[in-house]
């Protein structure tokens, strides 16, 4: 259930606004709300995913219901919900003190009605998390990469972990407290949490006494900043000892923790989390790990993660997929692959409300013998992948292919002479203001322009908007040469199917689709065009890079073949009457002909184009 907020404050950045004035936009309060993101968004919902037992759902509608009617402040609210669960609690009699004491440290008004007599869900894992998800808004989730992880993702992470009285647990952004406080056979002495939101932290810690009724300790969950070098108590202990940095730092412990990371004063034998995603860190806060030129929050997370590991340790993380494939993201890449710690994926699919990127658990290891093979489940399937296999292309990129994969992507291979690297490439024309800009009538002077709806296989549908086209009054405009090419590609890139368009009538093209100029041998325009719409390549794509957007590194990156003139010429001819029926059949049979796929070949790539179903388990 999906509850709207009322409207926020419209505001845009400094750059927006003074593209807007240059270009003499107005109606800029709608222009804001036709394009708002995420990060300003005040829209609240219930994240059902969240709820171990969804018949807990219309408590949990009752009580947000509740605050938001009362407009209690969330920190007072959760409090209250938090002495309702204790209050439920065996909490034993070496451990009231400390109970008495935590609450006293974070004492709150108290709502009656929520302390005493709402019937709290005791089946719920943690419904003060819930409570808390549903108080925040969208746009401060987005801005902090803060969502909690759901009950199903938590204990299949948790899941086959060897744990005992002396296991050391990490978790550097622990929220209230989900993973810590749900791995089996963990001792409370020896778990660590860490966060820089002070009500998660709150929260944790009443939901560490409800896990531990009967702990001699004060919940061991703090709140702070894992990132900062100073603003932990960690302190400098959290870097790993293998920099000169920290030998100069620690000269005692330098040498014994080369040869040996369980000496190192704060390691861990499991760090498991799920860090901000898409939280932008400042280059100069962590000046210790140079390489991750990205400044991704959950890349430097992962790196610190993996030093402060024991010997024989793992980390399990929660990411998203692009982290496998999107060239920003390559900086870890290399990072894993510098250092053999990938172990094993675990594929997730989109389990966020409100989200639509998919997400993975990486498994990585410490050890001086790293397995030859990476273990993956999920998307249907258990297997692994030779690790020698991790790095493909310039990017280094995670393709994690099965073996009927690898056997199509080889064949791909063996026929590579050349790639699109040296072609050229534009994005299409952004105006600033498309509503005043384009009509839908060609009035004098004005000329077609191509959107992304208009990009179809092959072909271009006749155009839907015209422009008076001035270089001076767009906001961004590539070389006019290359929109003026003829012949030229014209291609979607939002999507994960390959949708090209030829066109040879040298027409404009709006930011919703992109220019492809060939600069290839052996090949020509019409017969690449065939390739670049077929199965084939749409397989290829899918399995090496897996984007939802068409992005043109990958696309520059992709095996092309020479071919005969014979190929060459019937490629063209039949791309030239694509649209006529059965065409496209003889297209596909020829290309499977030309790369020598087997009959066995063409029917997984159809079922993994057209009848690929993700099954997260």
């Amino acid at each position: 259930m999906v509850q709207e907020a009322a409207a926020p404050a419209l505001k845009i950045s400094d750059a927006t606004a003074r593209n807007w004035a240059r270009l003499r936009v107005s109606s800029a309060g709608e222009r804001l709300k036709a394009r708002a993101n995420k990060t300003r968004s005040e829209r609240l919902f219930v994240p059902t995913e969240y709820l171990a037992d969804r018949n807990s759902l219309p408590l949990l509608e009752k009580a947000v219901a509740y605050i938001r009617l009362h407009a209690l402040p969330a920190e007072d609210a959760l409090y209250s919900l938090g002495l309702n669960l204790l209050r439920g609690c065996p909490i034993g009699p070496a451990t009231r003190q400390l109970v008495e004491d935590f609450l006293q440290k974070n004492a709150h008004p108290a709502d009656p009605y929520l302390a005493e007599e709402f019937p709290y869900p005791r089946e719920e894992w943690d419904f003060l998390g819930a409570v808390y998800q549903s108080l925040t808004a969208e746009g401060e989730k987005n801005a902090c990469g803060s969502y909690f992880t759901p009950a199903a993702v938590v204990e299949a992470m948790c899941s086959g972990l060897s744990v005992g009285p002396l296991t050391r647990i990490l978790d550097p952004c622990c929220g209230s407290g989900a993973f810590l406080l749900h791995i089996p056979g963990s001792c409370p002495e020896n778990l660590t949490g860490i966060d820089r939101d002070p009500t998660a932290v709150l929260l944790a810690g009443f939901n560490f006494f409800a896990r531990f009724p009967q702990a001699r300790i004060a919940p061991p969950i703090r709140q702070a900043d894992f990132l900062e070098e100073n603003g932990s108590t960690f302190g400098e202990n959290m870097l790993h000892f293998s920099e000169k940095k920290d030998a100069a730092l620690f000269p005692e412990s330098a040498a014994s923790f080369a040869h040996n990371p369980s000496a190192a004063p704060e390691s861990y034998d499991l760090v498991i989390s799920n860090p901000p995603w898409g939280d932008k860190k400042k280059k100069q806060a962590h000046g210790e790990i140079p390489f991750i030129t990205s400044r991704e929050s959950f890349s430097y997370f992962l790196v610190r993660a993996h030093r402060m590991l024991r010997r024989g340790g793992q980390v399990r993380f929660l990411l998203p997929e692009s982290v496998l494939n999107v060239r920003q993201h390559a900086d870890i890449r290399r990072y894993l692959l510098g250092k053999n710690a990938l172990a094993g994926v675990h594929f997730f699919g989109q389990v966020f409300s409100g989200v639509t990127t998919g997400c993975l658990a990486l498994t990585l290891e410490q050890t001086e013998r790293p397995a030859a093979e990476i273990a993956v489940r999920g998307r249907g399937a258990d297997y692994s992948v030779p690790r020698e296999e991790l790095d493909y292309g310039l990017h280094s990129v995670f393709p994690l292919l099965r073996e009927e994969d690898r056997r199509i992507v080889l064949l791909a291979e063996q026929r590579r002479r050349q790639d699109l690297s040296r072609s050229l490439w534009a994005l299409g024309v952004v105006t600033g203001d498309n509503r005043g800009k384009l009509s839908p009538r060609q009035l004098p002077g004005m000329e077609p322009i191509y959107t992304g709806k208009e990009v179809g296989r092959y072909r271009l549908s006749p155009p839907r908007n015209y422009i008076l086209f001035r270089k001076e009054q767009m906001q961004q405009v590539a070389d006019e040469a290359l929109y003026r090419a003829r012949p030229k590609l014209v291609y979607k890139f939002i999507g994960r199917k390959l949708t090209f368009a030829l066109d040879l009538s040298g027409s404009l093209v709006l930011n919703s689709a992109n220019i492809l100029v060939p600069r290839v041998e052996n090949l020509s325009t019409e017969a690449l065009l065939a390739l670049l719409n077929s199965e084939l390549y749409q397989y290829l794509h899918l399995k090496l890079f897996g984007e939802i957007k068409i992005l043109q590194g990958n696309l520059a990156q992709l095996p092309l073949p020479y071919l005969t003139e014979d190929e060459d010429r019937r490629l063209a001819s039949l791309a030239s009457r694509a649209e006529e029926p059965g065409v496209d059949g003889e297209i596909q049979a020829t290309i499977a002909q030309i790369y020598g796929l087997t009959p066995e070949m063409e029917a997984h790539i159809k079922r993994e184009i057209y009848g690929r179903t993700q099954t997260n388990d």
